[in-house]
């Protein structure tokens, strides 16, 4: 004997998993970008605590936004899946959505592009290539915080196309911004590099200039096309009221904080200790605290290196008020 299903009292539209999908699955990266980047925070305190002030005050900052941004979204999602599921009323409503993606993804975004702007300042000893990433970043905020009082204003997200002008300059700012970082870092970094002549059989500092160079290029290249896509997105949205953005969008602040994490904990060296662990030896206090198995890798640091003065210049640090560039290990112990 089968049931019948009751019909639903009222009418959903024919594309609503296209309208609502999309900031639920955005939600849903953000959260597990929040994990990645905690993660990475812990690792980096971990690590390097001998950093200077200033970038550890960076991070901390960068952290609580994103903690508010998680927390309001979480917020957004439960009013519109759970407290108002079914109704698209809840939906359309702007609510606070303004402030926790647009707010502080806009702010976020301008902190790291401005610390990337500091670091080839630095490199490079000239102003121009930082001016103009900067002066590109500021013209993104900008059209951030106004696109962001525009979607305050509005009363339906869905019917409302007067923001598409000022989204579509910050997208395009933004990822603009990060190409330019991407090719300044790269070049500067490759011009400053000391020649394998003047190093002899040494290779420490090319493989660190190497691998600086490729973190570069990934973080700048995967923010970028997250902007441009998201930029489609918003244009697509234009013609359509489906709201495939949202997705994008939702997930940019974690991106950029998640990227700029790991670009500081890309000096950590990762190596594997083949200690025999067992459940007793966790309980008997015989395995090595965390504190104490995070130390200082001096026959591998590149400031032995005779060119130190040159060396420090092409660090990720780019000077002695940055982070401190000597590479750290990270031993852990695994089961055997």
């Amino acid at each position: 004997m089968t049931t019948e299903i009751p019909p639903l009292p009222f009418t959903l539209p024919f594309n609503f998993a296209a309208i609502v999908g999309p900031e639920l699955l955005g939600g849903c990266l953000s959260w597990g970008l929040y994990g990645i980047f905690s993660t990475q925070v812990y690792m980096y305190l971990q690590a390097f605590t001998e950093d200077a002030r200033m970038i550890k005050a960076l991070v901390f900052a960068v952290f609580v936004a994103m903690t508010v941004q998680i927390i309001m979204y979480t917020d957004t999602l439960w009013q519109v899946y759970a407290a108002g599921f079914g109704n698209l009323a809840p939906f359309d409503l702007v609510g606070l959505s303004w402030f926790s993606v647009i707010v502080i993804e806009g702010i976020v975004a301008f902190t790291v592009q401005s610390f990337y702007a500091w670091r080839i300042s630095i490199i490079s000893t000239k102003k121009l290539p930082s001016v103009l990433i900067m002066a590109t970043a500021l013209v993104s905020i900008v059209s951030a915080m106004i696109s962001a009082a525009h979607s305050e204003l509005v009363e339906s997200k869905l019917n409302s196309r007067s923001i598409d002008l000022e989204a579509n300059l910050w997208q395009a700012c933004s990822a603009v911004c990060d190409v330019l970082i991407a090719v300044c870092m790269t070049y500067y970094l490759k011009r400053r590099a000391p020649d394998r002549s003047e190093l002899g059989a040494s290779n420490t500092v090319h493989s660190v200039v190497n691998k600086i160079i490729r973190v570069t290029i990934e973080t700048g290249s995967f923010t970028a096309a997250v902007n441009i896509v998201t930029l489609a997105l918003n244009i697509f949205s234009h013609f359509s009221h489906v709201t495939y953005f949202q997705c994008a969008v939702s997930t940019l602040t974690g991106i950029y904080a998640t990227t700029f994490m790991v670009v500081l904990n890309s000096r950590i060296k990762f190596s594997v200790s083949s200690l025999s662990t067992t459940w007793k030896d966790t309980e008997s206090g015989r395995l090595t605290p965390l504190g104490n198995i995070m130390h200082r890798d001096n026959s591998s640091s590149v400031l032995d290196n005779r060119r130190e003065g040159k060396v420090n210049a092409i660090m990720v640090e780019g000077s002695d008020s940055a982070s401190r560039s000597d590479d750290m290990e990270f031993s852990a112990t695994k089961e055997v």
